[in-house]
Parts: C-alpha cells; structure tokens; sequence
C-alpha cells in the first residue's frame, strides 16, 4: 500500500473578409481562407493560442514550411516565426505522425532523424514558446515509427512498430519518463507482439487496439486494457471477444465516451462478443467488456479514425456505406441508441482518401487528411479543413437537474444513493435481493457513475438492510481481490479539487486477513494519498490519511465494528494550515493540514478500496461527495437528512440554556457540548 513516509479599419476588413470566406457545402460551414497543406495532414492539436498541425506538406498556406507549423487562433494564419523545420538526413522525408501537448511542451513523433539541424530520431519535445526549438537533452531515440502518443503527468505513453528505445530492445508499447533525458521505463513491460495502433487513457487503464494477437504471452485479438503501473499487466478479466471472417482483427481507433464507461472501437472486423459488429462498435469500458447489443453502424470497411463529441460520433475510414447509406469514407452518427447516420449531413470533401485527425478549436471542427474539397464557386482546400460552428451544433444532452442532499446543492459533485441506484429518481424498480450489478449511476445530475473495477466479485444490491433502505454489497477475498467500483470523472486529488466534502453511510462486515486492512474508498497509489480505512489491521478501529507528515493518519476509533451503521465524513482543504476536518457519526474527530499528494495519487475516485488495494468488506448505502469544504452548520444538515433516512443519530452534543423559558425581549445563550456545527431553529425555522 504504502511506505510511513509523496486597429479599427484593419479590424472591420478583416471581420468583412472573414464573412466573404465562409461557403456551406453538405450541410456544413466551410471557411475556404483557411490554410491548405498539400501532402497530408496526419495530426493536430491545439492550445488556447495555436493549433499545431503535423504531416507529409511541404508547405502550408503560402508559406513554405514543412512537416509541423502552427496556426493563430486568432485570425488562422500561419505562424511564420516558429518554424521546428523536421528534417530526415537519409530519405528526405520527415513527416510528422503524431503529437501530444502538455504545457508549453509539444511532443512530435515522426520519420525525422533531425529538428532545426540537430540530430533527433522520431521523437522530439518542441518548445512552444519561441521559434520552436527542440529539447536537445531529451532524447529517447526510437527507431521507428510512434504511431500515437498520451502524455500524463511525467509519462508519455507511445504506441507503434518500433521494436528498440535508446538502442535496447523494446516491443512497440511503452511508457517514457518526460523528465530528465527521457528514458523509458524499465519495469513497465506490457509486451504486446505486434504493432499498436491506437491507445486511449482512463485513470490507471490504458486501452490498446492494433493487430496483436498477445500481451504479455495473454491472448488478446487486437485490443486490450492494461495497467498504467507496475509492470503494465494485461488485465485477464477485460477480454472483449473480438472476431474477424477471414484473418485476424485488428482494432485502428478507440475512442473513450465522455463519462469514461464506453468505449468505440473502429478497424476490421465482423463481430464483438457474439455479436455481427461490421468494423465498428461500442464496448464497455469495465466489467468483461461487453458490446453494446444497439449501437451497430456497420461500416462495409475499415473505419481507421472516430471522433466522439457529446451525442455525435464522426467515422472515417475507407468504407463507401455506413448504416445502409452511402457515405464516402467520412460520416456523422449518433453517438448513443442504434448509431444511426446523420442523413442530413453529408461528407464536405469532393475528394478524399483517408481522414487521419480531429480536433475541437473553440466551436469549430478541425479535419486533417488526405483529401480536397472544390465546388464551382469555392478554391481547392487540401487535406485541413474548417467546419465553422460544428461543434456548437451538437445535439445538447438533457439538461440535467444539479440536486444534493438536504437541499445543498452547491458544489455538489457525486450522489450515489443504493436506494435509488439507477438515479432514475423512481421508487420500486430497483433490482431485487441478490442482484449482481457493475454500475451505481449518480444522482446528482452530473452523470458520475461508479462502475465495477477489475472486479472478481460482483457488487450485490441487498434491499432493506438498514432502517428499511437498500445496501450495496462488496465482498472482499483478500488484499487486492474483490469487489470494487471506480468513478473514473471524480478526481478527488488536491491538484483537482482542492476542496472536497464527503460523506459516506456503512456497516463493516466480516473482517478478514491478508494485508493492512479494509478501505473503504481512496485514490492511494503508494503514497499517502487521500483515502478512508474503516478497519485498520482488522481491528474494530480505522485510520483517515492526513498526508505525508506527522502524523500521516488519523485514528478512527470504533469505525470497524461489524454490523454497526456508520456515518463517515472527512473534508480536506488543500493548502490551509488546519483547514481539513475529519468527523465520525457527526462529531470531530481531528482537525488538520491537507498534506496529502496533490498529483501523484489515482486520478479516479476508487469505492470499495483505497485505491491499490484494500479491499472492503460489507455494505455501502449512501456516498456524496462536494467539490468544496461545506460549513459546519451544512454538514450537520447533511447529518441530519441520513440520520433520519438511517435511523441513526449521528450528532451526539448536548445542548444547554440559562433558562427552561425565554421570553419576549429577553436573551438567552445556548451552548453545545461538543464542535460549532449546530443550527438553531425556532419553531422549525432558522433562526442563527
């Protein structure tokens, strides 16, 4: 787990020009000023300033500038001063093939062996600040092509057909350290045995897709989930069945849904889990990875690109019908029910070979490839193109009612409550006894739903448990074997959320061996991260970890009793000296320093362990969390609605009066035994 010690006419005319530029062609708006780049565009990305644009050109707009160059954001030009210039002294050809932005940090991947005239090979860091000068200390030196790159944190994950890293062998997977000279990973070791296409990141998961048939000697056709640590061990239990007519699948893009349980995966194949899948489809995120039994496009070809934004999902490929409509190897879907096609919206190119890259710019669509679009009354734009206002025509979600608890809905941020556990807001068509089940939606009206985690057990819903409300059910095999559900959009690290409140109602069970105990819910990695043991060293009593410092933890006294109803709260603010809380059935515990890892820790709220292991024991009722540190006076209302809901008193203070009467022009000073979070009422009103 862990160690004890982590100018005003110039203006209009440009305005004017930019109205003149615009022409709507299938539907779409194109804006025809925008830089063309003859060759092909094979990445692009951007920051709040630039959009940077990687391929096979060997000039851009009217500017000769080749393989990599940027565009202003401000009025989509090119960037005439910053020039990286990738050069390949053997071949001559340096496309670039892929890029990752992180800061003012621009990671380029490509066929050069040269940036500015200085030997790097195939992957670079540029400086985004400047002329676009390359980090000469950083150099990892692959020896082929990096297909896509991830960056997080101080990791850079590459994917592709190289086999070595900086001369020692190295299968076409691997995880480079950002820092200093940028090597890579020595223990990370995932192995796959042929090339990878595609990587997709989500907390501690990396989703693979390519043509291997085996990660790390596991069986694996073309797509796999591994860990973002340790060794970077396939996950056995993930295992979506994926099958090709004739010859071996192979998966060329994945796609990660905006709540992080659904993935869409394109390439060739013909089914997924049983199911006639044509070279696209969705697949669940957790559990075993389970298709989706609606959502079936059927692609007659390879679909090697997908973009998913909001209800809309964008599929390229060299398919000329999607969904029974003929589309020329680029169309628009519904990104939920069936995957229907948009048969509104038709492809924008006259021309087009491959699409390779989309990127969100604002409310604009960028689309880069192999491809021309022309019209009678419009130039030539080749391989970028701009779809003004694309984005602002997402079909909205429903928007969602923002509720907490006890009519505190500021800052709420995750509601889970067993008694509502598909958040639909109806009484009675929850499961029955003993139903096994893989997602708890929230109710708080921001969708983040915990989902079941590398799980051996399932999580099962016991109805009437306590004080006549329903229960979650997670039962525990040893330290790291379990039930245990993660929310992969509620980052509860400082660097984050600075702030949160949350609260959660339980009832140990039996305790077991094997490790340092029970954790009821963490984001630990190691370290002394944030997260909540209810039985340390299975005793009857828990620790809350404060953060590297003295001490590291609290002690819970009493909070792994079995079968006893409890109420844990504990409020960190990071960055206050004492600004951090915790309390236990409603009374403070401990106030201290949020000292815990701020970046470091899992960046997915883990229920049912602390985070790497630890696995729980027992129910689960009810689990909220805020993004802010709520007031003493709201915490006690919140005390107050699952008191009453449970059947459990959790504020313990006494309170005492001058007088048994008070009246009319009189005063009287009220005191509480214990703790400053009371609201006083008159008559059922507040009064102070």
């Amino acid at each position: 787990m862990k160690s004890t010690l982590r100018k005003y006419c110039i203006l209009i005319t440009t305005i004017f020009s930019l109205v003149l530029s615009v022409f709507v062609l299938n539907a779409q708006t194109v804006n025809t000023t925008y830089p063309s780049a003859p060759g092909s565009v094979n990445a692009v990305v951007s920051d709040a300033n630039y959009t940077y644009v990687g391929g096979n050109f060997t000039s851009i707009g009217s500017l000769p500038i080749k393989y990599l160059a940027r565009i202003k954001r401000s009025d989509n030009t090119v960037d005439a001063s910053w020039t990286p210039n990738p050069g390949n002294v053997t071949s001559g050809g340096a496309a670039v093939n892929s890029l990752a932005l992180s800061g003012t940090d621009l990671y380029v991947s490509g066929d050069f062996t040269t940036i500015g005239g200085q030997a790097i090979n195939k992957l670079a860091r540029i400086s985004t600040i400047g002329s676009g000068t390359a980090d000469l200390t950083w150099q990892p030196n692959v020896n082929s092509r990096v297909a896509q790159m991830i960056v997080s944190g101080t990791d850079l994950f590459i994917a592709g057909i190289f086999s070595s890293i900086g001369g020692q062998p190295y299968s076409p997977l691997a995880k480079i350290s950002t820092l200093g000279t940028g090597l890579p990973d020595p223990n990370w070791r995932p192995n796959p045995n042929l090339q990878v296409l595609s990587i997709a990141l989500a907390g501690n998961n990396l989703y693979l897709g390519g043509a291997f048939t085996s990660i790390g000697g596991l069986t694996q056709n073309g797509i796999a989930r591994i860990s973002t640590t340790g060794t970077g061990d396939a996950d056995p239990n993930w295992m979506p069945v994926i099958t090709k007519t004739t010859g071996s699948p192979s998966i060329h893009t994945i796609k990660i849904s905006d709540t992080g349980s659904e993935l869409y995966i394109g390439g060739f194949f013909n089914q997924v889990g049983g199911l006639v899948r044509n070279n696209i489809a969705k697949i669940s995120a957790n559990g075993n990875g389970e298709v989706d039994v609606n959502w079936n496009p059927n692609a007659n070809s390879l679909v090697n690109r997908l973009f998913v934004l909001g209800n809309n999902a964008y599929a390229a490929g060299n398919f000329f019908n999607i969904g029974g409509i003929p589309r020329s190897r680029f169309a628009k879907l519904d990104a939920n029910g069936t995957g229907a096609v948009d048969p509104n919206w038709n492809t924008p190119f006259t021309t087009v070979n491959f699409v390779y890259a989309f990127e969100k710019v604002g409310s604009d669509l960028l689309i880069g490839g192999a491809f021309a679009v022309n019209s009678n009354t419009i130039p030539v734009q080749y391989n970028l193109l701009q779809l003004v206002g694309e984005t602002a025509q997402v079909t909205p979600p429903v928007t969602p009612v923002i509720a907490g608890p006890a009519g505190i809905n500021n800052g709420i941020a995750m509601w889970l409550d067993a008694a509502d556990i598909d958040a639909d807001g109806i009484a009675g068509n929850n499961p029955t006894l003993n139903t096994n089940f893989t997602t708890w939606k929230d109710k708080s009206g921001y969708a983040r739903n915990a989902t079941s985690l590398n799980t051996l057990n399932p999580i099962t819903y016991i109805p009437n448990e306590i004080n006549g409300n329903p229960v979650a059910r997670f039962t525990r095999v040893n330290d790291v074997v379990g039930s245990a559900m993660q929310v992969a959009n509620m980052d509860i690290r400082s660097i984050t959320n600075p702030e949160v409140t949350m609260f959660t109602v339980y009832k140990t069970g039996a305790k077991g061996s094997n490790g340092q105990g029970q954790a009821l819910w963490g984001n630990d990695n190691g370290a002394w991260d944030r997260f909540f043991y209810n039985s340390w060293n299975f005793s009857d009593d828990g620790i809350v970890s404060l953060g590297l410092g003295n001490p590291n933890f609290a002690n819970i006294s009493g909070a792994g009793i079995t079968g006893k109803t409890q109420l844990m709260t504990a409020v960190y603010k990071s960055g206050m000296a004492g600004g951090s809380a915790i309390y236990f059935n409603g009374a403070v515990v401990t106030n201290f320093t949020d000292n815990t890892d701020p970046s470091a820790a899992i960046s997915s709220l883990r229920i049912g362990s602390d985070g790497d292991n630890g696995m729980f024991n027992g129910d689960i009722a009810e689990f909220i969390v805020y993004n802010r540190k709520l007031t003493n006076c709201e915490i006690l209302q919140v005390n107050q609605y699952l008191g009453a809901k449970y059947g459990v008193t959790f504020t313990t203070a006494t309170i005492t009066a001058p007088a048994t009467t008070v009246c009319s022009g009189t005063a009287a000073e009220l005191t509480a035994s214990a703790g400053d979070s009371y609201q006083w009422f008159k008559d059922g009103i507040s009064i102070a």
